[in-house]
């Protein structure tokens, strides 16, 4: 019975962290309105946090999709499944934590409340995908 409330608790937290991804990347995305080689060019050029939504994106319907049916082939088919799964969940926890303080730190510089806080969505989404790795 325990195992059966972790698992839903596990799907209900990754639904919500896909939705909250999902969301705030789609909203981010629109309200760029720019070419992809332009946001490229100003995410290396500038620092500007703008490659990231498309992560965000990915990993909102990765998480969004497990949530939802509970199988983890989305997972696997993002990241792999081989022996060296650690690291690349490692990796993918510390990308999660760092991406999603730089976008919370980003928000402060960005005019306009309702980007500021999806910014600020976007940010801490990403270190909740993060934590939620330690579950997995």
């Amino acid at each position: 019975m325990a195992d059966i409330k972790l698992l839903l608790g596990n799907r209900i937290t990754s639904s919500v962290i896909g939705l909250v991804l999902v969301l705030s990347s789609v909203y981010l995305i629109y309200s760029l309105r720019s070419d992809f080689t332009e946001l490229l060019y100003s995410s290396i050029l500038y620092f500007n946090p703008y490659i990231f939504y498309f992560f965000g994106l990915a990993i909102g319907i990765e998480r969004l999709l497990y949530g939802t049916t509970g199988n983890r082939k989305y997972f696997y088919l993002l990241i792999g499944n081989s022996e060296f799964i650690g690291y690349v969940m490692y990796f993918l926890f510390i990308f999660g934590i760092i991406m999603g303080i730089y976008i919370s730190l980003y928000a402060l510089f960005v005019t306009g409340l309702i980007l500021r806080l999806a910014e600020v969505v976007e940010g801490i989404g990403l270190i909740m995908f993060a934590i939620s790795l330690l579950a997995f």
